[in-house]
């Protein structure tokens, strides 16, 4: 359901001051703090503080937390970049098969745990 018609409903049963908590999956349409359900949630309910829900992955409370980190931010970015450069070309991927005998995993930027193994290629191929 989208965030929008889900606020509309909230909004609709005139919970005022008994609204003092709010958790969602954590996808960042429901949870986003700019725009998502949350924010606006909160702009109406002032006291429904936000709980990321403890049944989804921590892989994505760790991935919310990067985004806080700068260094984190860029690395991630660019490790992203760099995937994608040789990824979205076939001739491109064929020469990182010639000369490195490897491929990049796929980047999913909302889970941390699928960004792991493309870090590791990369640390032990580039690093080590």
């Amino acid at each position: 359901m989208h965030c929008l018609k889900l606020f509309v409903i909230i909004s609709s049963l005139e919970c005022g001051s008994n609204l003092v908590a709010q958790s969602y999956d954590g996808a960042a349409v429901m949870a986003g703090h700019l725009g998502g359900l949350q924010a606006r949630v909160k702009e109406k309910f002032k006291h429904a503080i936000f709980v990321h829900c403890i049944a989804n992955r921590p892989n994505l409370v760790l991935s919310q937390s990067m985004d806080n980190i700068e260094d984190c931010k860029v690395f991630f970015s660019a490790l992203g970049g760099l995937a994608s450069f040789f990824l979205k070309s076939s001739k491109r991927t064929r020469a990182l098969d010639v000369h490195v005998q490897r491929r990049f995993s796929k980047v999913a930027l909302t889970r941390w745990n699928y960004n792991e193994p493309l870090g590791k290629q990369c640390f032990n191929t580039v690093i080590l």
